[in-house]
């Protein structure tokens, strides 16, 4: 397909962190999905639109494939989408895409209409999309505002940013979500992240919130749509972006949960 690259050589270098973050993604029903492959009630395909930094994906397309999600990630960043790779195809759709969203530049552009209104058709259909920091960045960025085609789809609202440790707290009646399987009740890592609260709306819960960032994991499940996860975290904009063991269960986990693996 032309515009993505598999990500199997990137995986053959970042054996030790495939290893860590080993794990099968959990299922609607708290069951392990099938390998990779097997028949599931699930596609288990991933496109990861990665950020402007050269390999910055690299460590979460390895723990997606460890958990047993076929992954491929685009040949350009987020900003530059304009709809091509096409996210479904009869013979082989995409169930998630994982929207890094990031670009170290500024003044920060925009990403084309075509791309977003794609990614607004994919999720229409069914299919699932998890996010970033970065999507309530843009939205709420002040003077020009980006993303707006894309703003439906954005869970977490902005007052402000945070760097450093962050504690996930998981809500306690989202303890048993799939989401957080295999995850302990809290969880603290380094992060530059997104700092306020869910936009309410109908199916948009917080299943983790934090001291520091206020509302950590949002989840919209509104259903004939797909469903839509929210992470503050900020993904590949700090070294330490996608290096805690953790984190990468629940971005793995949130994948799983998005694409309906049941």
């Amino acid at each position: 397909m032309r515009g993505v690259r598999r990500s199997a050589p990137t995986i053959a270098r970042l054996g030790l962190l495939a290893a860590l973050a080993a794990g099968s993604v959990a299922c609607d029903d708290g069951a392990a999905a099938p390998p990779a492959g097997a028949a599931a009630g699930c596609a288990k395909k991933v496109l990861i639109l990665v950020d402007e930094v050269p390999g910055g994906a690299a460590p979460l397309a390895v723990a997606l494939s460890a958990a047993g999600l076929q992954v491929t990630t685009s040949d350009v960043a987020s900003s530059a989408y304009a709809g091509t790779p096409p996210l479904a195809g009869n013979a082989a759709p995409d169930a998630v895409v994982v929207l890094s969203g990031g670009q170290p530049r500024t003044p920060h552009p925009d990403m084309p209409a075509e791309g977003q209104q794609a990614i607004v058709d994919f999720v229409a259909a069914g299919h699932g999309l998890v996010l970033t920091e970065w999507a309530a960045f843009h939205v709420a960025a002040e003077g020009t505002p980006r993303w707006q085609t894309l703003a439906p789809l954005v869970l977490l609202g902005r007052t402000g940013g945070h760097s450093g440790q962050v504690t996930y707290e998981v809500e306690p009646s989202y303890a048993s979500h799939p989401i957080w399987a295999g995850l302990p009740a809290a969880f603290s890592f380094t992060s530059s992240s997104n700092v306020g609260r869910i936009h309410p709306a109908p199916g948009v819960a917080r299943l983790a919130r934090s001291p520091q960032v206020l509302d950590a994991v949002a989840i919209r499940d509104l259903p004939p749509a797909g469903r839509v996860v929210h992470l503050a975290h900020a993904g590949n904009h700090v070294v330490h972006g996608w290096t805690n063991v953790n984190l990468l269960r629940l971005v793995a986990n949130a994948v799983g949960w998005a694409a309906r693996c049941d």
